[in-house]
């Protein structure tokens, strides 16, 4: 009896404790999506959405769904949003305009190149 009381008691006070998934920034996100593709030896996709949510994918197994996901701080680079393909060599190379008056991107660095 004491048991069933303290599973009752602790289904209702445990969640509670349960936290928020910790927000990243851009960088950070794309530097664990690089040292996974690096881990994997696979080419993986990065997707970013307009609220700032991201998911890392397999490029080549399809089946394998979310390896990776989370929320950023903020929508980043204020875009509707945006895709990186990142090769098992940990370059990356971003899928169509990151923006209109982006500067060119280094894919070494997986960032804008500096001038």
């Amino acid at each position: 009896m004491v048991l069933i009381l303290l599973g009752i008691a602790a289904s209702v006070v445990l969640p509670v404790f349960r936290t928020k998934p910790k927000s990243e920034d851009v960088t950070s996100v794309i530097e664990r999506a690089r040292a996974l593709a690096v881990r994997r030896a696979e080419s993986l996709i990065l997707n970013v959405n307009p609220l700032g949510a991201w998911a890392v994918r397999s490029s080549t197994d399809t089946s394998a769904g979310v390896l990776l996901s989370g929320p950023t701080g903020s929508a980043p680079l204020q875009l509707p949003s945006y895709i990186i393909q990142i090769t098992p060599l940990g370059a990356c190379f971003p899928q169509g305009e990151l923006n209109s008056d982006a500067k060119p991107w280094d894919p070494a660095r997986c960032a804008p190149a500096r001038r």
